[in-house]
């Protein structure tokens, strides 16, 4: 069908500006001219206390707020993996799976995840 698809990975915030000029207009530009669709979230530099949804199909995008990163939910305990359970904020234990191997010593969990599609 000529459709293919990657996740994007990065561990920097997004410009939400760049971010919308790059996604909020058609046509989309240069490489971005075949994306059919975007969804997944990120961390925009204007919010670094809760994740971004982002979701793009068609001619519609949209990025609306999503949960607090646990960056922002720990505070000043820090880092996850070094603070005993009993510490740890509600909710948090469930999740502690996916934590370890994802948490930067800089940034916490905060990163943006989308998965594109294009032709």
């Amino acid at each position: 069908y000529g459709i293919s698809s990657f996740v994007f990975r990065a561990k920097r915030p997004f410009h939400p500006q760049r971010l919308h000029a790059a996604l909020g207009s058609r046509p989309l530009p240069g490489a971005l001219a075949g994306l059919l669709r975007l969804k997944g979230f990120a961390w925009l530099a204007t919010r670094p206390d809760v994740q971004m949804n982002a979701a793009l199909a068609g001619t519609q995008f949209t990025i609306s707020p999503g949960l607090p990163w646990w960056w922002a939910i720990l505070g000043d305990l820090g880092d996850p993996t070094t603070i005993p359970r009993e510490r740890w904020p509600k909710g948090l234990a469930e999740t502690v799976g996916a934590l370890p191997e994802e948490w930067d010593a800089a940034h916490g969990d905060r990163r943006t995840v989308p998965r594109a599609t294009w032709r």
